[in-house]
């Protein structure tokens, strides 16, 4: 267990201090390019530290900044365990598009409009991927985790950009979709390139670390 303090910065003390809290929130790991945007449009900008680090700087944020804290007690999620909360949210998510497609029968639908069996599979396909990025962004927007994330009670953290976990939640689907498809050797190999880049990409730890994204159970 590892304890987590989440601090909401309301106001900046001292506006001849700025460049030492910016210094001090890159440190702690937080986002400055939102600190700044919260803090313009008077906002309050919301981060996680760790308790040890929070120790450390404490005395510098009550002196640069007007702020509360909150304590929550956590542990974080390793890397290759967020690899594998990913591919069920991949499995949940083509499941789900894969009973849209069907219930709305749309392959028959394409099939009246058009001979080729290559068009069909790349509106299906391209129906099945943005069905599930809008679930995806839908459950983020309104729980903040994923849909495997809210069946294991795990909420994600991204404090660098969410852009980025989206386009690795993706990667499973669409090279699986792509190593079913009717378009030869190359799509299928690279379908399998974009599922092992997903997978070095999540074990490695590259989100964890460079993106900062944080699974964490509560």
């Amino acid at each position: 267990m590892s304890g987590k303090i989440k601090i909401k910065v309301f106001a900046i003390k001292d506006a001849n201090n700025v460049e030492k809290l910016v210094e001090l929130l890159e440190s702690c790991g937080a986002n400055v390019s939102e600190f700044f945007r919260a803090m313009n449009s008077a906002q309050p900008f919301s981060f996680d530290m760790d308790e040890q680090l929070y120790s450390k700087w404490k005395g510098d944020l009550e002196e640069l900044c007007e702020y509360t804290e909150e304590r929550e007690n956590t542990y974080t999620v390793k890397s290759y365990s967020l690899a594998t909360i990913m591919l069920v949210d991949a499995l949940l998510l083509l499941s789900i598009s894969n009973y849209f497609v069907e219930g709305i029968k749309l392959r028959d639908i394409l099939s009246d409009l058009f001979a080729s069996s290559a068009v069909i599979w790349s509106f299906v396909a391209i129906t099945k991927l943005l069905m599930s990025m809008l679930l995806y962004v839908g459950f983020w927007d309104a729980l903040g985790t994923t849909p495997a994330g809210y069946i294991f009670r795990i909420r994600f953290i991204a404090e660098g950009s969410f852009r980025v976990l989206l386009a690795f939640a993706l990667l499973p689907i669409t090279g699986l979709l792509l190593a079913g498809s009717p378009f030869g050797k190359v799509a299928k190999v690279f379908g399998i390139f974009l599922f092992v880049f997903f997978l070095a990409g999540t074990i490695s730890g590259v989100l964890t670390s460079h993106y900062r994204v944080r699974p964490e159970r509560a």
